[in-house]
């Protein structure tokens, strides 16, 4: 048991430090991609993805447990930056 809990606790300090990072870098890396004349539209789009992000979840919560919902959302957050990562280079 304690090797599966030590192994959640990294991949949740690895999520919140990917995330404090990006929380720092996301204004100037927008502004320098698209340009800050976009910034609003984009909170806007941004607002109705996470909603239909929301509605995913729900339905994931019924129809898996929790730690393979864990596993799920962990491996698709780190696929999905690797691939922005691999965009932006």
């Amino acid at each position: 048991h304690v090797p599966q809990v030590a192994m959640l606790s990294g991949i949740l300090f690895c999520i919140i430090g990917v995330y404090w990072l990006l929380r720092s870098l996301k204004d100037t890396v927008f502004a320098t991609i698209v340009g800050i004349q976009y910034q609003p539209r984009a909170k806007m789009v941004s607002l109705c993805v996470v909603f239909g992000l929301l509605f995913i979840y729900n339905h994931m919560i019924d129809k898996y447990e929790k730690h393979v919902l864990f596993y799920i959302l962990s491996i698709t957050y780190g696929l999905v930056f690797c691939a922005i990562a691999f965009a932006l280079h």
